[in-house]
């Protein structure tokens, strides 16, 4: 009994060592700066845009406004803020519904068709589509504590960052996308 007390607790105190995220090195400072949220001293402060990118403080796309309504719809429906699961198709497909990447990712949230059968969804139905990737991004949400490594599971897969988070793997995460959607939340919400 002690044998299986002592590998419960190891267990716990690993999920617990993942719970609090301890990002590795230099991964907060990028993420603070490129959304700009706090100072040095974490006093909070006026958000800006890392990047001077027009097209990313541009109006949305006119494919987008289609979509709105089942983005919001889907957010709401997972939890999410609109505004950042927009930013997410916005990256993810430009609001093109038909969209299929390279690797194979499909639909509005760019869903791979492992992870949309994961998630019981249609990856070519539009709707089912946004639903799966709303999901799939609160699970992501759930599993990590924080939006910025969220996105980079969402993107990378969550694998790749629990490595980076424990050291076990090398591999980079996506820090370009991680910027780039929060920069497009935050553009969002200025709109609004």
């Amino acid at each position: 009994m002690t044998l299986t007390l002592t590998g419960a607790t190891q267990a716990f105190a690993r999920v617990e060592q993942l719970r609090t995220l301890a990002a590795p090195p230099g991964f907060d400072e990028l993420i603070r700066k490129a959304s700009n949220t706090s100072n040095e001293e974490g006093t909070a402060v006026e958000a800006q845009p890392a990047r001077s990118n027009e097209a990313d403080r541009a109006e949305l796309p006119a494919a987008a406004h289609r979509w709105l309504g089942s983005i919001r719809a889907a957010a709401h429906r997972n939890g999410i803020d609109p505004e950042l699961l927009t930013a997410v198709v916005w990256t993810e497909s430009s609001f093109i519904p038909d969209a299929v990447s390279h690797a194979g990712a499909i639909g509005l949230t760019q869903l791979m068709p492992g992870t949309a059968e994961s998630l019981g969804v249609d990856p070519f139905d539009p709707t089912q589509n946004l639903d799966g990737g709303a999901r799939y991004l609160r699970q992501m949400i759930d599993r990590f504590g924080r939006v910025d490594l969220a996105l980079a599971a969402y993107n990378a897969g969550p694998t790749r960052v629990t490595g980076m988070l424990d050291g076990s793997s090398a591999v980079p995460i996506s820090q370009e996308y991680v910027s780039t959607v929060l920069n497009r939340q935050q553009s969002l919400g200025a709109h609004t």
